[in-house]
């Protein structure tokens, strides 16, 4: 039996990986591709008042648009089989509506990585809460232990507050003052992202300034289109006419594990079976539609005003055609017998 109904023939799932407050995470397998995924599986009726927290995580998710995102907490930062950085989790995450330059008020995350702002409960800023968090992350990373400690989270709040840590004998100087200008107390007075780009200590003094590079996965690609629709025997533009309205299901993470597979020069192909597309034929009139059709059909007639009235107000009951086969019909070669269903909707 198939513990998780609704990946059946999608996703191979395989051990668990990881557990967090509202899920667990599962190694899987793309069944169409081959390809390693993980999958995030949690029970939406056990979330309770933390739903509207899983509902932004995942518009996050889906707009996110970068090859080496998949929080700046030290067990949230992974390494690929490459070497590559890897963000994970974006469970706690925010999204201001004005843009990144608005505030935001709501204090979320691990305590020791928070900056004094969110430890007073002030409005903040993302990127500069962000660059607290990063010089928490490479003091960390640098010296093996956090900068900011305490079993006592009332002790922990006044050595945040404080800006005051341990600075280790054996840690470089130029380390040590990028450090500090990441844990400025004053978010004002903080080293900035775009600084923080062009400092010495990642140039080296010689090297170019870091540049963002953003991949945009929402792109047409007519490999990977072409690849998708030879295995599900449709339209290339029919397909993308169905994958650029990106629904995040099943076709669409096939579409990105290839155009993952192309950027690393691996051979595009889908194993057969697994779920089959079904594109919608043009010529598809869903009763709804249909009678959207007569109606505007009866308004174009000659017939008077408050005739065409009381016909609209009429109930409206599509009819649904169902073909009922005579008994042992592959014997009878007679043309089915048809009914007419009159289906009325339940308002």
């Amino acid at each position: 039996m198939v513990r998780y109904q609704a990946l059946k023939n999608l996703y191979d799932v395989e051990k668990t990986i990881g557990c967090g407050g509202f899920a667990k995470v599962k190694l899987a397998t793309h069944v169409a591709t081959g390809e390693k995924v993980a999958i995030k599986i949690m029970d939406k009726l056990a979330l309770g008042d933390d739903l509207p927290r899983v509902k932004l995580e995942l518009k996050a998710l889906q707009t996110f648009s970068h090859e080496h995102i998949c929080k700046l907490y030290q067990e949230n930062v992974l390494l690929d089989k490459d070497q590559n950085l890897k963000l994970i989790d974006f469970g706690l995450c925010a999204r201001p509506k004005g843009g990144m330059e608005s505030p935001l008020f709501t204090s979320c995350g691990s305590p020791t990585y928070a900056a004094p702002e969110l430890v007073l409960g002030r409005q903040y800023f993302g990127p500069e809460v962000d660059v607290w968090a990063m010089g928490v992350l490479l003091y960390a990373l640098l010296a093996g232990s956090l900068p900011f400690d305490d079993l006592n989270i009332d002790s922990l709040y006044k050595k945040i507050l404080s800006g005051k840590y341990e600075e280790p004998m054996f840690m470089s100087k130029e380390s040590l003052r990028l450090i500090n200008s990441m844990l400025q107390v004053d978010p004002k007075k903080r080293i900035t992202v775009k600084e923080l780009l062009s400092h010495p200590w990642l140039t080296l003094g010689i090297l170019d300034p870091v540049h963002v590079k953003t991949e945009n996965a929402k792109c047409y690609d007519a490999d990977c289109l072409n690849t998708m629709a030879k295995h599900h025997q449709v339209e290339a533009n029919m397909l993308w006419g169905h994958l650029k309205k990106w629904k995040y299901d099943y076709h669409t993470a096939t579409y990105f594990l290839l155009l993952g597979k192309k950027r690393r020069g691996s051979t595009l192909k889908l194993i057969p079976g697994g779920s089959k597309l079904r594109l919608p034929d043009k010529n598809d009139v869903t009763p709804n539609k249909r009678v959207l059709r007569n109606a505007n059909a009866l308004l174009a007639t000659d017939l008077p005003l408050n005739n065409k009235i009381q016909k609209l107000k009429a109930p409206i009951i599509p009819t649904i055609e169902v073909v009922t086969p005579k008994k042992n019909c592959e014997h009878h070669p007679e043309t089915p017998k048809t009914e007419n269903i009159l289906v009325r909707a339940v308002s």
